[in-house]
């Protein structure tokens, strides 16, 4: 069994009670399993219900103005550069293979945030809807 514990760092996006949306650094705590027999035990986080799952596409210079989540859900980046702004006016940019490239969306009916595609190619993003 390993030593030590493996902690997921992402980007939670959340609404505070005013409605503005903000970034906030988390980290998602993982366990050495016995996961998937007879694979060697790994490192897994908690299980969550995933409702949905897709894939979606940003072209070259995309931009989505002020808009909300239309569900919780995790964004994994697997291309390309993103730039999220939330409505607090703080801006990020996620990187596809780098530890910014996981977001955790909670903003719900809120201001909103505001996304674009900063790359020259294709921005592909896995979305997870969870409850």
């Amino acid at each position: 069994m390993a030593s030590g514990g493996v902690k997921l760092n992402y980007v939670k996006i959340y609404a505070d009670d005013h409605g503005e949306t903000h970034f906030k650094d988390e980290e998602l705590p993982m366990a050495f399993l016995d996961y998937a027999p007879p694979a060697p035990p790994l490192w897994v986080g908690p299980q969550g219900k995933a409702t949905g799952v897709t894939v979606c596409g940003f072209p070259p210079a995309w931009y989505g103005d002020l808009h909300p989540a239309p569900k919780v859900e995790w964004i994994m980046l697997m291309t390309a550069t993103i730039d999220v702004e939330v409505s607090d006016g703080e801006k990020r940019t996620f990187t596809a293979g780098t530890e910014s490239s996981i977001v955790y969306l909670d903003n719900i009916g809120s201001k909103g945030h505001i996304s674009r595609n900063v790359s020259d190619e294709l921005s592909i993003v896995m979305v997870t809807e969870v409850e």
